[in-house]
């Protein structure tokens, strides 16, 4: 009886919360709150929404969205019913007048129901922390949020110009307790005061370096750091270059940053601030620029399952260039324990570390992993990534070691490749690399341990290119489960489509029970050439690649009786 009163006083007290409880899913439980959550939902690419300010007889397209490559539509004050469909993440920006109001920053009613799957709360925008009575409001929402909706991240956005100082926000950060410290800034033409490639990379070190320092500010505990990325200018007759665009999403990465948001997606009522992605006012005219955001997002969320669960290590990022910018430390070969040298083609390379975010991702018998990330620094005005090409050549003395090579993240398919290096005698080797302006790859030193969130993707067994298979239902095969770092088997999932790139499904198992073999229901799959995929899901949460798709011919579909 008291057990049962206990719960009806949370619900009243709970008001309107979600109230379903966050699963480990194998995450370390010694994380902290913010990157367990990350890792639960994934490096986000959000892009900010304003679906209010379509134009008329327009409307949020789904497909276009699907189309982006973003994780998560993020909506400036209100959640929009056309993108809330069930099963579908989605994000939430609430405004500071809804977070004093006395009734709470709570959702409104209508976005409830679909609570399970939002990914983030944001309070306010860049609000003056030198203010107590905001920080008194910051506390009392997160307390809020953290209870409502324990599988939210929730967080504050600062401007990453000096507006705030560092003691201000790190004392916002040990009051008030977020999950998450996110900046925006603008390089290129965005910032109304401030702004510019030198206050960028200030911003994006300088909020780096808080957030290492975790919530108490010592350092032991790092907390997740975000960022909004630019997607408008401010001046028409420049636009934003695809290049520029791939820069401010991928030199983020190369900080740490596991949470970007683009600002913004679809056009504003406003004369001074213009989208790049889209030349209409709504999504009917998708750009350049959107096609090259697609494109780097479809890269950045195939090397994602890496940086979950890597965080950035060492004193700073690092620059090789003729000259090396502001609030940024010039590479030198005491900094790496193996790269000697570094020569570019046009003198501009970036290079960040990493190691694992908890000693449990590098598996039962490694330790100490280290990986690094090199980017192509260069980015110009109307200039696309393929123009600013650079050929990046690294010099390695491996020492006693074992190393003979590296492994990379193929960026186009998800996939672990082992790098040969050239040997130049005794323990020293090098290997040259190309970059398109603004990219970035994943490297490891090829130890032996493995690539830290890899897991082997399935091979298609049956049916096999063109099999014909005589009547429905089919049953496919896949290779068995492998799984480098030894987590056990927890789900697959199986897809057909009747395109080769599976741009749209036939039919789709959702996430099912480990299984190396599945039957689809017989009358889900039409007569003539469809093409079929699975891949599979370790105790960790953690996804492999899907695998090559596979065409396939049914003749004959049974009628039911």
């Amino acid at each position: 009886m008291f057990k049962f009163i206990k719960i009806i006083i949370i619900l009243a007290v709970c008001c309107f919360c979600n109230l379903i409880l966050a699963t480990s899913d194998g995450i370390p439980n010694s994380l902290d709150r913010g990157h367990r959550l990350i890792l639960k939902h994934g490096l986000q690419i959000q892009a900010l929404l304003f679906p209010e300010f379509y134009p008329p007889g327009q409307t949020f397209d789904t497909n276009r969205w699907k189309e982006s490559n973003f994780t998560t539509p993020n909506t400036h004050e209100g959640a929009d019913p056309q993108y809330l469909t069930p099963k579908s993440p989605w994000a939430r920006w609430i405004s500071w007048n809804d977070i004093i109001s006395t009734n709470g920053p709570y959702l409104k009613s209508w976005e409830r129901s679909y609570s399970p799957y939002l990914v983030s709360l944001q309070a306010g925008d860049e609000r003056n922390i030198r203010d107590t009575n905001v920080i008194f409001y910051f506390k009392k929402t997160f307390d809020i949020w953290k209870n409502c909706y324990p599988n939210v991240i929730n967080y504050g956005n600062f401007a990453g110009m000096t507006w705030n100082t560092d003691t201000e926000l790190t004392n916002y950060l040990a009051i008030t307790k977020p999950d998450m410290l996110v900046m925006d800034c603008y390089p290129f033409r965005g910032d109304v005061e401030g702004g510019g490639l030198k206050q960028w990379y200030h911003s994006l070190g300088r909020f780096r370096g808080l957030a290492m320092g975790g919530l108490d500010g010592s350092g032991e505990k790092p907390i997740p750091y975000g960022c909004y990325f630019q997607t408008y200018t401010l001046n028409t007759n420049i636009p934003l270059s695809s290049s520029e665009l791939t820069l401010t999403q991928f030199l983020p990465l190369l900080y740490g940053y596991k949470f970007l948001v683009a600002f913004f997606y679809n056009q504003l009522p406003s004369n001074k601030m213009f989208t790049q992605l889209f030349d209409d006012g709504g999504d009917r005219k998708p750009n350049r620029n959107f096609f090259q955001a697609a494109s780097n997002n479809f890269q950045i969320l195939n090397i994602a399952p890496a940086l979950e669960r890597l965080i950035s290590c060492g004193s700073n990022v690092w620059v090789i260039a003729d000259k090396i910018p502001d609030y940024v430390k010039k590479w030198n070969n005491k900094v790496d324990p193996y790269i000697t040298k570094i020569n570019s083609s046009k003198n501009n390379v970036w290079i960040g570390y990493f190691k694992p975010l908890d000693e449990s991702f590098d598996g039962p018998v490694y330790s100490n992993q280290l990986y690094f990330m090199v980017l192509n620094g260069l980015a110009a005005t109307n200039t696309s990534p393929n123009k600013l090409k650079q050929k990046i050549r690294l010099d390695f003395d491996f020492g006693n070691t074992n190393i003979k090579s590296l492994q990379r993240i193929n960026r186009q398919t998800g996939k672990i490749e082992k790098i040969k290096l050239k040997h130049i005698g005794r323990n020293k080797y090098f290997v040259v690399i190309t970059l398109n302006g603004g990219q970035a790859d994943l490297f490891k030193f090829n130890t032996g341990a493995p690539f830290v969130g890899s897991l082997d993707a399935p091979e298609n067994i049956f049916p096999i290119e063109y099999k014909k298979v005589i009547i429905a239902p089919v049953k496919f095969f896949a290779t068995k489960f492998k799984s480098p770092l030894g987590y056990p088997f927890a789900a697959s999932q199986w897809q057909v489509s009747n395109h080769k790139k599976f741009k749209s499904l036939i039919w789709d198992s959702g996430k099912t029970v480990p299984t190396e073999s599945f039957i689809p229901p017989a009358r889900a799959i039409p007569l003539g050439t469809n093409y079929w995929r699975v891949r599979y899901q370790n105790s960790l949460g953690q996804w492999s690649c899907w695998s090559k798709g596979t065409p396939f011919i049914i003749l004959f579909v049974p009628v039911e009786n």
